[in-house]
C-alpha cells in the first residue's frame, strides 16, 4: 500500500512514477521514483535495465539504511536502530517504523512507541492487514483496508463455523489453542534458522528463502543484548518449556 501526502515533494514523486511506468509493470517506477529521493542515488545508464535491478533494492536498503539517512543529515524518532536494525539487515522485515529521506517504510505489526519517563505515546498504529494483527496480537483492527491476503478481501475476520451443541466460548478457546500451536511452530522454526546462520538472501542478492517471510521473521519476540554479541528469540506460546527462548550470536 502508499499513502502519498500532498506536498511538492508527494507530487513531485507521483509524476515521476508515472513517467517512470511501463505498461503493466508499475513497481519499478515506484522504486526508482523513491530512490531518487534518497543521496547517493544513481541513475541508470539504460531506463530498460531498471526493472532488472529492482529486486535488488530491498537487499540494497537491507544494508545502507543508515547511510542513507546519515547522508540526509535526516533527524528522525524513527531510525530503526538496535533491535529494529539488525532484524531489518537479517530478514528485511521491520519491526518499528523506518524513516527515510521523504518516505516512511511501515511494518506489519501493530505499532505503539512511547517515550520519556510518562510514556507518552508518540505513534500508534493498527496492523497493515488484519491478519498480522490477528495473527501476532488477536487483534482485528487494520490500518489500510485493501492490503488484504487472507478472509476473502473483507476488512474483517471470518467468522468461524461452530458445530452444533458447542458453545461459542468453546470455538473461542479451541481457536486460541490452534492459533497458538501455529505460532510456536514457526517461531521455533525461525529461531533455529537464525541460530544456524543461514542468509536470508540468496547469492544473487535478489531472492529471499521462504524460512524468512515476515510472517515468520515476527513470530519471536526479540531482545537485544548488545554488550553479550547476542539476541534472545522468545516463543512465548509454546507449551514445552525447552522451546520458549532461543539464543543467536551476533558474530
Amino acid at each position: 500500500a502508499l499513502i502519498v501526502r500532498n506536498t511538492a515533494r508527494g507530487r513531485q514523486a507521483l509524476a515521476a512514477w508515472w513517467a517512470y511506468r511501463c505498461f503493466l509493470h508499475d513497481q519499478p517506477g515506484l522504486w526508482r521514483a523513491m530512490s531518487e529521493m534518497w543521496p547517493g542515488w544513481e541513475p541508470p545508464k539504460q531506463d530498460e535495465r531498471w526493472a532488472q535491478r529492482t529486486p535488488t533494492l530491498l537487499h540494497h536498503l537491507m544494508h545502507n539504511y543508515a547511510s542513507i539517512q546519515d547522508g540526509a543529515h535526516l533527524e528522525t524518532k524513527f531510525p530503526c536502530d538496535g533491535m529494529c536494525g539488525w532484524l531489518f539487515r537479517k530478514t528485511g522485515c521491520l519491526l518499528e517504523p523506518m524513516e527515510l529521506p521523504g518516505s516512511m517504510l511501515l511494518p506489519l505489526l501493530p505499532f505503539d512507541s512511547k517515550i520519556g519517563q510518562g510514556g507518552k505515546t508518540i505513534a500508534k498504529l493498527d496492523a497493515l492487514q488484519h491478519y498480522t494483527g490477528l495473527y501476532f496480537h488477536n487483534e482485528a483492527g487494520q490500518f489500510i483496508c485493501h492490503t488484504d491476503n487472507r478472509a476473502g478481501k473483507t476488512c474483517r475476520p471470518q467468522s468461524p463455523h461452530r458445530p452444533e451443541n458447542t458453545t461459542k466460548e468453546e470455538v473461542q478457546a479451541k481457536l486460541r489453542r490452534a492459533r497458538a500451536k501455529m505460532l510456536c511452530a514457526h517461531c521455533v522454526s525461525f529461531a533455529r534458522t537464525l541460530q544456524s546462520g543461514s542468509p536470508c538472501v540468496l547469492a544473487n542478492n535478489a531472492s529471499f528463502i521462504k524460512g524468512c517471510s515476515c510472517e515468520t521473521a515476527l513470530t519471536p519476540e526479540y531482545t537485544l543484548l548488545e554488550k553479550e554479541s547476542k539476541i534472545i528469540a522468545r516463543c512465548p506460546s509454546c507449551l514445552n518449556e525447552s522451546m520458549r527462548q532461543w539464543e543467536i550470536s551476533m558474530r
